[in-house]
């Protein structure tokens, strides 16, 4: 006899369900809210930042973020964005050079000058003894530097040219503020490219691993656009690509990506007593339209490590390893294109997949999600914050679902069948739904049986199904769903290996 799932649990499955991630649409990423808060939050202007703000996906984001480096290359048409990477460089100098206090060195009157400004021309220094100081700040320095006086010879930058000496001044804090201007007033606009070192000395600077990192966002943008100009694919890895589709907040659909990759195809290193494999997983989602160039909704690229112990590494050979990610989209038809990077072997396998993405809040036409066959399904304290990292298990919104490659199980397993019901009608009499559903079992080639009926009033089920007096081989569960209520019927059946 089958058990169903405690209704209180799938409230809370039906509530994580429907937050899916569609709220990250509307919340910036953790890499989003940093590029917009830390790195470039004094050259970006106000209009540009309201304009970032009002952006509703990442995609969208990212195409922002391109466009904004790129009006502002001194020397569009070359490989290299000069603004951009000098940009960065003045980052890491301040970081490194201005620390003040606990207060980062980015964070600093002085950082912020440097970051705007690059390094002045000639420096002054004075100390207490003969130096103007602020008759509320006056010390009495026996030694050290109470003033810096910075210097700078741009003409070509209005804001410099009326100031050409900006003055810190130490503080009783001990910290160096900006002395005659308010740091608040410094206009972003007055942010001036001026290469400070040469070149080379700056490619050196920025350091073998970001450059690495370049080259390989390079060969990965390269790798993606081959696939979507003529469709030239990569298959130097082992990968498989699963979809699955769930609603979210209307009118949205949630889905879920699950990735398994050969790790035979794999360069393991050794790191800290374990074998690592780090990857890179990205991404684009076109919208197609009738009559329309495809549009991009959607970009991503991220990080994925595959971690062994020595035991496991030993045991890992021939097996696969898997990961999650999950993004909303809006009903339509879309091409996903995607790839997965291996750092350390070098070697890239892109792969594309039609997406029709169905309409789940289309009113009263009954019908069902993917099923999913799930090892074990947790509730989480805090909404999935959306693509910010791959996970091991399917995240939707609060719901963590657990799965096993190719839905393989042994008979002490306990999984769960996981699916939402749409579009079912009311009961005029109890104002909830009234749902029947049969489970028929075929083995191999031969029907077994049905489970008696089942009733739900719910539109979110947790089935679980104990596999102890399953004998090993291939099963199919048929799953008939019957709204009680409009007399509508729907079949789906999901595929299982007992071992």
């Amino acid at each position: 006899m089958l058990k169903i799932i405690g209704k209180g649990i799938l409230v809370v499955f039906l509530a994580a369900l429907m937050l899916g991630s569609a709220a990250g649409d509307q919340k910036l990423s953790k890499e989003h809210k940093k590029w917009l808060e830390e790195e470039v939050v004094y050259i970006i202007t106000e209009q540009e930042k309201e304009e970032f703000l009002e952006l509703e996906s990442d995609a969208e984001r990212e195409e922002f973020i391109r466009k904004f480096w790129q009006k502002r290359d001194p020397t569009p048409g070359t490989p290299e964005n000069e603004y951009q990477i000098e940009h960065y460089y003045r980052i890491k100098t301040a970081i490194r050079n201005f620390k003040e206090r606990g207060r980062a060195g980015w964070k600093t009157d002085r950082g912020k000058v440097y970051i705007m400004f690059g390094p002045p021309h000639e420096v002054e220094n004075k100390a207490g003894s003969d130096a103007n100081l602020d008759p509320d700040w006056r010390r009495d320095f026996k030694q050290g530097t109470d003033i810096f006086i910075w210097k700078y010879n741009v003409p070509a930058n209005p804001f410099l040219a009326e100031h050409p000496e900006l003055t810190f001044q130490r503080s009783p804090s001990g910290r160096y503020l900006l002395s005659g201007v308010s740091i608040s007033d410094l206009p972003p606009e007055a942010a001036f490219y001026r290469r400070s070192i040469p070149e080379d000395e700056l490619k050196k600077a920025l350091g073998q691993q970001q450059q690495e990192a370049l080259a390989e966002m390079s060969a990965a943008e390269q790798a993606l656009q081959e696939l979507i100009t003529s469709g030239t694919t990569k298959s130097e890895i082992g990968l498989e690509l699963s979809v699955n589709y769930f609603p979210a907040q209307p009118p949205s659909c949630y889905l879920p990506l699950t990735l398994l990759i050969d790790n035979k195809d794999l360069s393991f290193t050794e790191v800290e007593e374990h074998h690592r494999a780090e990857l890179s997983v990205f991404g684009k989602v076109l919208q197609k339209e009738e009559g329309q160039e495809p549009k991009e909704v959607q970009r991503f690229s991220l990080p994925w490590q595959i971690d062994y112990t020595e035991e496991e590494y030993a045991q890992s050979g021939d097996k696969t390893d898997m990961c999650s990610l999950g993004f909303p989209l809006l009903p339509g038809s879309y091409d996903l294109y995607l790839g997965v990077w291996e750092k350390g072997g070098d070697r890239l396998t892109t792969l594309a997949r039609e997406l029709e993405v169905p309409d789940f809040h289309r009113g009263d036409k009954l019908f069902i999600s993917s099923v999913i066959f799930a090892r074990n399904m947790n509730s989480l304290d805090t909404v999935h914050p959306g693509l910010e990292k791959v996970t091991r298990n399917i995240i939707m919104g609060m719901l963590e679902i657990e799965i096993t490659p190719e839905n393989i199980f042994q008979r002490s397993d306990e999984p769960t069948l996981f699916f939402y019901i749409g579009g079912a009608s009311l009961n005029s009499d109890t104002q909830k739904r009234d749902i029947q559903i049969e489970y028929g079992l075929t083995k191999g080639e031969e029907f077994i049986g049905k489970y008696p009926p089942q009733k739900y009033d719910v539109p979110a089920i947790a089935q679980p199904f104990p596999l102890a007096k399953f004998p090993p081989d291939d099963y199919t569960m048929e799953i008939k769903i019957s709204d009680l209520v409009s007399g509508q019927e729907i079949v789906t059946s999901v595929s299982f290996k007992v071992m």
